[in-house]
């Protein structure tokens, strides 16, 4: 029996080794033996058995995660958000958390994705700010692309509340190192979003983007947001969204305020005229004339003084480019931005007696003709019989064809009939040949004498008008005469209208 006795006890040692080897394997085990592992965690996270013991947790963590294991999963998690509950926090867990949350993605385990980017909103409130920033929004960034790529935007909702997380920290201070991370975050989350033509999810990206702004506006310079928004913009002429577009334009208003949009619609203008050029590559794009009606407006609004001219120029480009590519049908929605803003242009001059305002809407009023003129040639060009005064009267018909034409008939038919006298005054052998099918345009005559006298039209008028026995535009009724200030001084020709 003696000389068995080693032999059993060698026996007994193999049977524990191997059973202790198999406990060892089991998941739960580990579980539980990261869990004991943390009650006795030393405080510091940057001690060696601290690192040791998120290294094993991280790896016990990402195995159940891809052993689609989810309970062990979420127990791991609640490991983590407890160990950083108490203030463990390493510079890089934040890294390493990203990296967590991409796998469960990948795996479609949304929740427990969901459940990582919590522990990450943890860290964001609680870690050393200095050592989170400016990487964070990158991570966050990467995060909601990979979650909206797959198809789960609650991931990319929880990466916007946990770039909030940061900014609603007290000891939150904004540097332009930082902010353009964020602002650059922000940029690719919203393209990724409306590639994916989330609505929803995109109003979620801009009501944050604006409250990032209000926080940091000191940081955010004018070119930044053209940036951010021009980005957007093109997504949206790809997917034709006209409701997502409207989003944006009430975007600039929650930013800024009436006297600091100049600057902003001179930069984004430069980048405008490109992206109209891109979304008239369709012509059933609908979105090409409200983006120059929305690129005019500055002009209407007086809030670009200095540039006026220089915009009304680049929408003119913008316009001949389409005409000549397309018909007068199609190309209308394109042209009909430029007709709306000479109607108000003249309604605007033929208000003002005297004065600076009467002589900015009166270069402006010039400016638009010679635009608008211009594109008529075009269409003429192309019709190769006819000319432009037969292309300015079948703008006006398509323009009073509209189901509530802006400003009424009227309005169109009188602003139509400037435009044809204003070419007339360049080509008046050819207005005069043009005047016998374009006739029906002038009746009535809608434009007084006085107002063609203050456009510097009434010479013009009154050699087609004896050319053809035209009965004379009514005068002026009652009250006492305007005083009349010429838009410019002389015949008009075209030297002194380009």
């Amino acid at each position: 029996m003696a000389e068995w006795l080693p032999v059993l006890l060698a026996f007994f040692v193999l049977a524990a080794g191997v059973w202790l080897r198999w406990l060892s394997r089991r998941p739960k085990y580990h579980y539980k033996r990261l869990a004991i592992d943390l009650t006795h965690l030393p405080a510091n996270p940057d001690s060696r058995e601290a690192r040791d013991f998120f290294r094993r947790l991280y790896r016990f963590a990402r195995s159940r995660i891809t052993a689609q294991d989810a309970v062990l999963a979420y127990k791991a998690v609640d490991l983590l958000r407890t160990a950083f509950a108490s203030g463990r926090i390493a510079p890089e867990e934040a890294t390493r958390l990203c990296a967590l949350t991409a796998e469960a993605v990948k795996l479609r385990q949304t929740d427990i994705a969901v459940q990582v980017m919590g522990v990450i909103n943890l860290v964001f409130r609680r870690g050393k700010l200095a050592l989170l920033i400016p990487d964070a929004f990158g991570h966050m960034a990467y995060i909601a692309a990979v979650g909206i790529r797959g198809g789960q935007g609650v991931v990319a909702s929880r990466a916007l509340e946990n770039m909030a997380a940061i900014f609603s920290r007290s000891d939150w201070k904004g540097s332009a190192e930082t902010i353009n991370a964020a602002v650059d975050a922000f940029r690719l989350i919203g393209i990724a979003v409306l590639r994916r033509k989330d609505r929803e999810l995109f109003r979620e990206v801009e009501r944050e983007f604006v409250l990032c702004y209000r926080r940091n506006q000191n940081f955010i310079t004018a070119e930044q947001l053209a940036t951010v928004i021009t980005a957007w913009i093109h997504r949206t002429i790809k997917n034709n969204d006209r409701e997502t577009f409207e989003t944006l334009l009430g975007l600039v208003e929650k930013c800024l305020e009436p006297g600091q949009r100049a600057e902003f619609y001179r930069l984004l203008a430069r980048e405008w005229t490109n992206l109209i050029g891109i979304a008239n590559l369709n012509p059933h794009n609908q979105l090409a004339g409200l983006m120059l009606e929305e690129m005019l407006q500055p002009v209407l609004d007086r809030e670009a003084p200095d540039w006026s001219r220089e915009l009304v120029k680049a929408a003119g480009d913008v316009v001949k480019v389409a005409v000549s590519r397309y018909s007068l049908e199609e190309s209308f929605p394109l042209v009909l931005p430029l007709l709306t803003l000479g109607r108000r242009l003249l309604k605007r001059q033929l208000r003002f007696e005297h004065g600076g305002a009467r002589e900015e809407s009166g270069t402006l009023l010039a400016a638009v003709l010679n635009e608008i003129v211009g594109c008529a040639e075009i269409l003429a060009r192309k019709k190769l019989i006819g000319d432009a005064g037969e292309v300015i009267y079948d703008l006006w018909r398509r323009w009073t064809a509209e189901p509530v034409p802006q400003g009424g008939p009227d309005a169109a038919r009188r602003f139509c009939q400037v435009v044809f006298l204003y070419w007339a005054c360049r080509r008046r052998s050819k207005a005069q040949k043009s005047f016998e099918t374009t006739a029906p345009l002038f009746k009535p005559m809608l434009l007084k004498d006085e107002e063609l006298a203050r456009l510097n039209l009434n010479w013009v008028w009154a050699d087609l008008r004896r050319e053809y026995d035209l009965a004379a535009p009514e005068s002026g009724t009652g009250g006492k005469a305007r005083r009349l200030i010429p838009v410019m001084s002389g015949k008009v020709d075209a030297g002194s209208l380009s």
